[in-house]
Formats: C-alpha cells, structure tokens, sequence
C-alpha cells in the first residue's frame, strides 16, 4: 500500500482513539473534482437506495466508559462529475485527546448502478500538520491518478510523480464507499460478500459476513440488527485480526448503529446517537 494511503486506519490507529464534537472541522470543507457542477444532478438518476441526501448520521465514541468524541457519515448532496450524476458522501471526524489533536474529512464521489467512485479527497490536520489528497478514478481507462494540494493557488494539481497512479479494477471504490456498498446488499444470516473492487490491489478482497442478528440498544434508541463481520485489509482496525462489528438495522434504512473494533488501547464502541432528520 502507498505511504500516502490513509483513512480510517490512521483515525483509529493513531493511539486507538477517534471523534470528537465539531469545532474547527468547519474548516476543512472539500473542494468538488474538476468537471463537477454542486447541484446540478437529478435525483430520479439513482433509483431506490437506504440511503438519501440529507441523512446525517453522527456518533459518540466510548472506550471503558470513557467517552472520547464524536464523528459524523452523511448524504450530503448530489453533483456531477465528468457529466454522472453522483452522491457526495463523508466522513468527517475530530480527535481530542491526550496527546493527539486530529481533524479529518474524507470525502467520496460516489456514483451509482453499480456503486463506483469517481473521485475521494482527504484532508487532515494532525497537531501542526496538514495533509490534502485527492484520487481521480477513470472508471472507463480503469486507471486512478493522484492530485496534491497546492498552497500557492489554493487548488488541487497532478502529482508532479506520474507513476503515482496505477490501475484499478472495473467499478473501483474507496473505503468510504465500500461502507455505503455494503448498504445494498443482502444482510441474511450466513451471507457472505467478497469485493474485489478497492481500488489498490493490496487493499483485496474486502469480505462482509453476516454472522447473526440481535437486538441493540444505542442512543438513537433500540433496533433489531444484522451484525456483520467486515474484513477490510486496507483498514486497520476493520481487518479480521480487530475483531471488527458492524450492527445494521435489519429495514429499508439500513443504518449502521454501532460499531466495535479491538485497538491496542482497548475496545472502541460507535453508538449512533440520533436517527437522520429528528430534531
């Protein structure tokens, strides 16, 4: 894997900790991939998804009781990209814990039918350091190519390295999408679902198993869930050896609840805290 891959193994890893309420991440706003226009797809383009512009999941983050922030997944809108009507997803979270200060942003451009990315962007501010990284993906030349931050014209660039890029498999996506993959696909007991579509070679397969269903109680308030086992090898703490969860509602939504992962510090827990448009 590149020393520039990133996400949520450097969330989690980085000292097993992860989220905390907004503050400053008002800042690290993203920025939409050239040939996109904000607002300008249609709707009718993406059929019947559990998920939608607007919805805004948000989290708190335990470990032994101790609770250590707060992290956010949302819907939060529809643009295009190369003319292909995409959702704008994120994953937007801060740490603040001894130690370690940390903003991050990691944005996806996902299409749909089938689920692909079309571009993902990380921004991350760790103490007095700052990082902004950009992935296009041609999904017809199936080739992906870098863009870095430039601080002079305050916009993104190609890599001054060209073969930084590479290849990618047919319907290539990044880890924020390969979580609103999982979304769509069956969560019936025993089901097991191998993706062999992230976008870096060493980041295959990525494998969902459907290991049972309960009932939880998180503060969003009490659901009967799936509960998958992810093994995603480019992350960390979801790789097998974490003893990752994932606990889904078992409807149409498909909201992902809550969330276990074994660190070196501990066992971190995610409760989702609202359901999307309550007040």
């Amino acid at each position: 894997m590149s020393p520039q891959r990133i996400c949520l193994s450097a969330l989690i890893g980085a000292f097993g900790l992860a989220l905390i309420a907004p503050s400053s991440s008002a800042q690290l706003a993203d920025s939409p991939p050239r040939g996109s226009g904000r607002g300008s797809a249609s709707l009718s383009s993406f059929g019947t998804l559990p998920f939608a512009p607007g919805e805004r999941l948000v989290y708190s983050v335990t470990m032994a009781r101790l609770r250590l922030g707060q992290g956010v997944l949302a819907v939060e809108g529809v643009e295009e990209v190369e003319g292909v009507p995409v959702y704008r997803v994120s994953l937007k979270v801060e740490i603040k814990a001894p130690f370690i200060s940390l903003v991050d942003r990691e944005t996806s451009w996902l299409a749909i039918d089938p689920i692909r990315s079309l571009a993902f962007e990380r921004h991350r501010r760790e103490g007095n350091r700052e990082q902004r990284l950009r992935f296009r993906f041609d999904q017809v030349a199936q080739r992906y190519a870098p863009e870095v931050w430039d601080e002079g014209s305050g916009q993104f660039r190609d890599a001054a390295d060209q073969n930084s890029g590479g290849p990618i498999p047919a319907g290539a996506i990044d880890e924020i999408a390969a979580l609103y993959l999982l979304r769509t696909l069956s969560l019936e007991p025993g089901a097991v679902h191998r993706v062999d579509r992230y976008f870096e070679p060493s980041g295959n397969p990525i494998v969902f198993r459907v290991v049972g269903k309960e009932k939880v109680r998180v503060p969003a308030g009490k659901f009967e869930v799936a509960v998958v086992e992810p093994d995603i090898p480019s992350l960390s703490p979801f790789r097998a050896s974490s003893e990752p969860r994932l606990y889904i509602t078992d409807d149409a939504r498909r909201l992902i609840v809550k969330i276990t992962t074994r660190t070196k510090a501990g066992t971190l827990t995610f409760y989702l805290k609202d359901l999307p448009g309550r007040s």
